[in-house]
């Protein structure tokens, strides 16, 4: 403490609690003084009684303010609190009442004046003592706090220490809402990251962290339950980080090595193949019209045109990639080679958290190919080929453009068409031209088998269709342990009006990659 205070000390002890005992001494004699009036001769005058009684009025209405303003002062002026103001003000008020009780109790005030001297000096003494302003800061710390450190380069240490912390609980704060948002492995690295900055943070002398030992030890424990859990999210669904991949490799058909048979439509055949080349000899998918016979110019432009709509939006990483394509000695194209089948096998099997990511990338892939201008047409789950990953969820892709067709082109074939996925206006030209809506139809269907592992509608190609134009699908929930929102979703699909169903696929994205984030 600085060295005026003692005398402020005595100030507060003489001037402001004595003055109050005196006040509280004559207001009980004020009190007798009105019983008296009231009891004795409460309807004449007595004159000594009086005055006691205005005594006690003047005791309790001056006595008190005055000694809560010593006490203010003197406190304002010996503690680290020093509010300007508020000390001022009640040293002002202290002068004022001084002044005011010198009309009525002779020598009383000028003792009251001294304190106010002796108060006024304590405050303004501070500001030159010998001790600094930090010492000063310190010193009440230790009175008031006796666990509060008590050097001025240990508040330096503290300052930063909790700055560090703050770091702490912020960066684990991110962690929580990306784990929240399903960016688990985000998440994860994060928290990783974050068991080395809060060991950095343990190396500071104990006897600078004592006090926030706890704080350090509730943070690794919530960092590590997080951790846990994110964790074991991965585990039971991990996320594969997607890109868009494609050999960038020059193919010479007559140097392939021809494999087996992947699979067959209604006019090409998908072989895989070996290609040799400076770096090794990749393994990829070859597309070819069927042999057998004469081939057919159409045949032969269609899979041209094909490769080339096709090389225009592979560039996702839910399509499967053109790698080359050529005329000679027949047409073909060369395409990524994905070793994990196709959809149908897979329908109806998958967790619903793993159908929901799925769903959603096929509809970002099909969103990105009209954004290009092309719509696929021939949506089925034999075009959903999957590249297996290790540890991780398998990569659908979109395969088989073949019937594409870009925007600006109009059909009503149904030339190739499954018809199980086939949408109203691909049998029937009264519910309007195939366009992009189309496709949203036909992703409908595909998802209705994805989560129930049924097509819409069963049956032989006359009963389908027939179910497609004039019957309402069972919702896939009433099959499957589907959520309803995921019913409202394909139902709205597979609307028989284009008009009813979403106006764009990428509605259809958001939809579902909010459930996945929400799952």
């Amino acid at each position: 403490m600085n060295r005026s205070t003692p005398a402020s000390v005595g100030a507060l002890i003489v001037l402001g609690v004595f003055p109050w005992l005196g006040g509280f001494y004559d207001g009980i004699l004020g009190i007798g003084g009105f019983w008296g009036v009231l009891t004795v001769n409460p309807t004449g005058y007595h004159p000594h009684l009086s005055l006691w009684g205005k005594n006690a009025i003047f005791s309790w209405a001056f006595f008190t303010p005055y000694s809560a303003a010593v006490v203010s002062a003197t406190l304002g002026a010996t503690t680290a609190w020093r509010d300007t103001w508020v000390t001022l003000g009640c040293l002002s008020f202290f002068v004022l009442l001084s002044v005011v009780m010198a009309v009525n109790l002779e020598l009383v005030p000028i003792a009251g004046l001294g304190a106010v001297a002796i108060s006024w000096r304590s405050y303004f003494a501070s500001d030159t003592d010998e001790s600094s302003p930090d010492d000063s800061l310190l010193e009440a710390y230790e009175d008031t706090s006796p666990s509060i450190i008590t050097t001025t380069q240990t508040s330096v240490s503290e300052s930063s220490y909790k700055e560090d912390y703050s770091t702490l609980v912020a960066d684990l704060d991110e962690a929580a809402r990306l784990a929240k948002n399903g960016d688990l492995q985000q998440a994860r690295d994060r928290l990783t990251t974050l068991e080395i900055d809060i060991l950095s943070t343990e190396e500071i002398p104990d006897e600078e962290k004592a006090e926030y030992a706890t704080d350090l030890d509730g943070l690794e424990r919530r960092r590590q339950r997080l951790l846990s859990r994110v964790t074991d999210k991965l585990r039971q669904h991990r996320i594969p980080d997607v890109v868009a991949q494609s050999l960038n490799i020059s193919v010479e058909y007559p140097e392939l090595e021809i494999n087996e048979l992947l699979g067959s439509g209604s006019t090409a055949d998908v072989f895989s193949a070996t290609a040799p080349t400076e770096h090794g000899s990749p393994t990829i998918a070859i597309k070819r019209p069927h042999v057998q016979g004469t081939l057919h110019t159409e045949a032969a432009t269609r899979i041209l045109t094909e490769a080339e709509r096709w090389n225009k939006i592979d560039d996702h990483g839910h399509i499967v990639g053109v790698i080359d394509w050529d005329q000679r000695p027949l047409p073909w194209i060369a395409m990524e080679y994905l070793d994990g089948g196709d959809l149908a096998p897979r329908a109806g099997e998958m967790q619903p958290r793993q159908a929901l990511w799925t769903a959603a990338k096929l509809a970002d892939a099909v969103h990105h190919a009209h954004r290009n201008g092309v719509v696929h047409l021939d949506l089925k789950p034999e075009n959903i080929l999957f590249r297996s990953i290790t540890d991780r969820w398998d990569i659908p892709k979109i395969a088989d453009w073949g019937l594409s067709r870009y925007l600006i082109e109009q059909t009503h074939s149904v030339e190739g068409l499954t018809p199980q996925y086939a949408a109203p206006e691909q049998f029937d030209s009264t519910y309007g031209t195939v366009d992009d809506l189309t496709d949203i139809y036909q992703l409908g269907a595909v998802l209705y088998e994805l989560f129930t592992g049924r097509p819409p509608f069963k049956g032989d190609q006359t009963a389908v269709m027939h179910s497609t134009l004039k019957e309402s699908p069972t919702p896939p929930s009433q099959s499957a342990a589907v959520p309803t929102q995921v019913d409202r979703i394909i139902l709205r699909c597979l609307a028989k009006q284009k008009s009813a169903r979403p106006e764009s696929v990428v509605i259809i994205r958001n939809q579902l990659w909010r459930l996945f984030k929400n799952s």
